[in-house]
């Protein structure tokens, strides 16, 4: 009985779901064209990893994304542009981009 709950609590744990977006988050604007960052300011270089959850690779991809929205909105940014993003066989995604602020 007692490995029973043991199990179950690992299972969960392990479950996981997306890293969630804060509120300032949510209004990062991500691109992939560095030509749409040419007049901003430029803040940081930034790297999150996203690790598997349930979802399996779509997961670990927004929850790198999300990751990356997070700590561009602490750094002061509004646009988020993407260099890389690549999923390892552990299904961890690494997220490399440039933080930028719009000089409006």
């Amino acid at each position: 009985m007692k490995l029973k709950a043991v199990l179950i609590g690992l299972v969960m744990a392990l479950a996981g779901c997306a890293t969630p977006l804060t509120i300032a988050g949510s209004g990062i604007k991500v691109t992939h064209n560095p030509e749409e960052v040419s007049g901003c300011r430029y803040i940081q270089s930034i790297t999150t990893i996203g690790h598997f959850a349930v979802g399996g690779v779509s997961e670990s991809r927004l929850s790198a994304t999300n990751l990356a929205k997070n700590k561009a909105a602490e750094l002061g940014g509004n646009i988020l542009c993407v260099r890389s993003m690549t999923t390892s066989p552990s299904l961890a995604t690494t997220l490399c981009a440039d933080v930028y602020c719009t000089t409006q």
